[in-house]
């Protein structure tokens, strides 16, 4: 692991003491751990945030994408579609233009495996 990333790392854990609810510095974790190759860590972050803090549209499209790269693309599309709701509910264009092309990108792959 890089000085920096590990730097990183400890003080998100930090301040994650003192604030352990903030959605913001979980989120910021989970970023971190994906950074150092953490993925499972990152994901367990993403789902617990999505549960306690649904309305942080930032996690879905990066909880997908994680969820994606495990290999797990029917879980991740159900990812995306739940942000997508946030998205649309808060009127964030620009994110439901990503999650949607996201989806789109992972059912296209699925109707060429079929």
């Amino acid at each position: 692991m890089k000085s920096s990333s590990k730097t990183r790392l400890e003080n998100l854990q930090k301040y994650l003491l003192d604030d352990p609810k903030d959605s913001f510095l979980r989120y910021a974790l989970a970023i971190e751990l994906i950074n150092v190759n953490e993925l499972h860590q990152a994901l367990e972050i993403f789902r617990d945030l999505i549960s306690e803090d649904p309305e942080y549209l930032a996690t879905y499209y990066q909880y997908g994408k994680t969820t994606e790269e495990s290999g797990a693309i029917l879980e991740a599309i159900e990812i995306y579609k739940l942000g997508l709701i946030i998205a649309e509910k808060q009127n964030n264009t620009r994110t439901v233009k990503e999650l949607k092309q996201a989806i789109l990108s992972l059912t296209d792959n699925e109707d060429e495996m079929e």
